[in-house]
């Protein structure tokens, strides 16, 4: 479903559009998208764009959420499969079946690992790293841009999505 104005691959979009494991999504003021591709699940808030990444065989293999925010539900990869990334202006998240809420601003990025486990890295230290496990938004986090080496990753409120939010994209793709 969407509300406003939504461009996939630089065209305007409507609920018929398809998107692919190498679409480019946009969202302008006002608006959102809520969509499904394979096993995953997601809600693209306003002001935001976001790129899917393919494998070899076509599966959506990655995010790059470039500005704005993203809430994602990931369906456990089979061996083989390689594990799922999202990319922000200043983290890269290893995701291992899981939900997770993600904002990203040029100076910083806010990881909710909803449920689950993920790995945080900083882009800018890669002493900056941590393994993030949760049963329910236990471990909020910042990504800072810049800051002290070994410090970049700080404990952070959990904010801006909801537990029927989560609820909603799972059950899309049948969890």
């Amino acid at each position: 479903t969407l509300s406003g104005k939504v461009k996939i691959n630089g065209k305007k979009a409507s609920e018929s559009t398809i998107i692919t494991p190498n679409s480019t999504i946009e969202t302008e003021s006002n608006s959102n998208l809520i969509f499904v591709v394979g096993k995953d699940a997601h809600i693209l808030r306003e002001n935001s764009k976001l790129v899917l990444s393919e494998d070899a065989s076509a599966l959506e293999a990655g995010l790059q959420l470039t500005k704005g925010k993203v809430l994602s539900v990931f369906g456990k990869r089979a061996a083989g499969e390689g594990q799922f990334k999202i990319s922000t202006t200043t983290a890269t998240i290893g995701i291992r079946g899981t939900g997770v809420y993600t904002e990203a601003f040029e100076d910083h990025s806010y990881v909710c690992t909803c449920y689950g486990q993920t790995k945080i890295a900083s882009n800018q230290d890669a002493s900056s790293s941590e393994i993030v496990t949760t049963q329910h938004h236990d471990a909020p986090r910042y990504i800072m841009k810049d800051g002290k080496q070994g410090t970049l990753i700080e404990p952070a409120p959990m904010k801006n999505h909801t537990d029927e939010e989560l609820m909603l994209i799972e059950a899309l793709v049948g969890r």
